[in-house]
């Protein structure tokens, strides 16, 4: 993984960094809160052995001995015969293993004083037990060196005291520690879901091919109805495909409007697309998804007769032509009911149903099937001036397009651009968007029809072939 990716991976999941700060600081707020804190009680002991003379080797004999025994005298401390009595004499619940728990005995290299610490969580009583440790200890000792004759014998020098502040570290050290700690765990999360993430994501030009020309806020659910075709977010959108489209698009007068799978917005960016360049040029929409028609429903236009009956013969392109009013622009929906049993796609006849569009309109967008569930939407990518490739990059499979990409380039066709429809362009990086102002498209509602919204008054007619404007 490269730096630009682990940034743009970081980039993108910065809630989650955010969020596993705060949730670092939060426990360690928790813990100062609910966990007490620990002070130390420490007091000092001086092991010495006798020595057999006043020289110097005696001495330093004398001192060789008293740093052998520490290493003895350190597993002494913590022994039942030290710590039983200890425990018996301050009559405390502790059992003598907890107790030996809370010891610690340590020496510096090459010195003859034992540091024995009691750790608690009350300064009083444990610097009282680290008191009674040492005498007990310098007790048992001395019996034990008395026996054999050594020599060795131990002394507190330094008692142990009440300590003042706690030892734990407090929340202003354990808080920037817990966040950075929080961060770092939500950085292997956020690496974890890029790597196991299967979806399209920011991938979306790199996976297709082809450089993203535009985005369009489509929700799945509110699609279905047409409810967001007049919004703001899609017009803007829209407006901003459409110039993306005619800068690359050139003399290109069929454009088929294609997806991976079903559900990714593909009839509403055509839609959408169709109304944007509706300003300007002579346009049509036509539905190649016989199999799951939508367009008439969505815009209230009469299904009796379509692109089914036009390659069929039993109805002329002419007749067939309907006219969404509220767009300008001209619609053949897929037709009658049964539409799409023994329709032809990949026949002559839809060639030339395609070459008279292209002869009357300046822009035709075809809105076909799912590449992944039917051959005939390849038939209409090769048989189109050119592919807009269209994905919900949130929801959409990288594998899903990947194939789709694999089977246009079979027929060698390679998409113009694509589109992203997915419903979180906040997470991205993303041009701000206008301030939502009235779109001119959008009528405003009818008085004289009760409950009408005014989103879609379309007064349905027969468009007529080959018009001017």
């Amino acid at each position: 993984m490269t730096s630009a990716t682990l940034l743009h991976v970081l980039s993108a999941h910065r809630r989650l960094l955010l969020a596993g700060a705060l949730l670092g600081v939060l426990l360690a707020a928790l813990a100062a809160l609910f966990v007490p804190p620990t002070y130390d009680a420490t007091t000092s002991i001086y092991v010495t052995a006798r020595a057999s003379g006043d020289d110097p080797t005696s001495a330093y004999q004398g001192t060789l001995l008293s740093q052998d025994r520490i290493a003895s005298y350190r597993a002494l401390a913590t022994s039942h015969r030290v710590l039983v009595p200890v425990v018996e004499q301050q009559g405390r619940a502790e059992p003598a293993e907890d107790l030996a728990g809370r010891i610690s005995v340590t020496a510096a290299p090459e010195s003859t004083v034992l540091s024995l610490t009691v750790s608690g969580p009350d300064p009083v009583q444990d610097a009282e037990t680290a008191n009674a440790v040492a005498g007990r200890l310098v007790a048992v000792v001395g019996e034990l060196e008395r026996s054999a004759r050594s020599g060795v014998q131990l002394e507190t020098v330094d008692p142990a005291r009440p300590a003042v502040r706690p030892s734990s570290p407090g929340l202003a050290t354990t808080a920037p520690v817990a966040a950075v700690a929080g961060l770092i765990v939500a950085a292997g999360v956020a690496l974890v879901r890029h790597t196991t993430d299967r979806r399209v994501g920011h991938r979306l030009p790199a996976l297709s091919g082809a450089p993203l020309l535009g985005r369009l806020p489509v929700h799945p659910r509110r699609a279905r109805d047409g409810s967001r075709l007049g919004s703001p977010e899609v017009t803007d959108g829209a407006r901003r495909l459409r110039t993306a489209v005619t800068a690359r698009g050139g003399n290109r007068a069929v454009l088929a409007v294609a997806s991976a799978v079903r559900g990714e917005g593909r009839t509403t960016t055509a839609l959408a697309l169709a109304a944007a360049f509706a300003g300007t040029e002579r346009v049509a929409v036509v539905e190649a998804d016989l199999r799951n028609p939508g367009i008439a429903g969505l815009l209230g236009l009469p299904p009796d007769r379509g692109l089914a009956e036009v390659l069929a013969g039993r109805a002329t392109l002419g007749d067939a032509m309907l006219r969404w009013d509220a767009a300008g622009v001209d619609v053949l929906v897929a037709g009658g009911p049964g539409a799409g049993l023994g329709a032809d796609l990949q026949g002559p006849a839809m060639a030339g149903v395609l070459a008279l569009l292209r002869e009357r309109y300046d822009v035709v967008l075809v809105d076909g099937p799912a590449v992944r569930e039917s051959s005939e939407a390849v038939e209409l990518a090769r048989l189109a001036d050119g592919v807009l490739l269209v994905c919900r990059t949130d929801s959409t499979g990288a594998d899903e397009l990947t194939a789709a990409v694999d089977e246009l380039g079979a027929v060698h066709v390679t998409p113009m651009g694509s589109v992203d429809t997915g419903g979180h362009a906040s997470d991205r990086d993303t041009e701000p968007t206008a301030a939502p102002t009235r779109d001119p498209d959008v009528l405003e509602p009818d008085p004289d029809r009760p409950g009408d919204t005014g989103r879609y008054r379309h007064r349905a007619r027969r468009a007529l072939p080959g018009r001017s404007r």
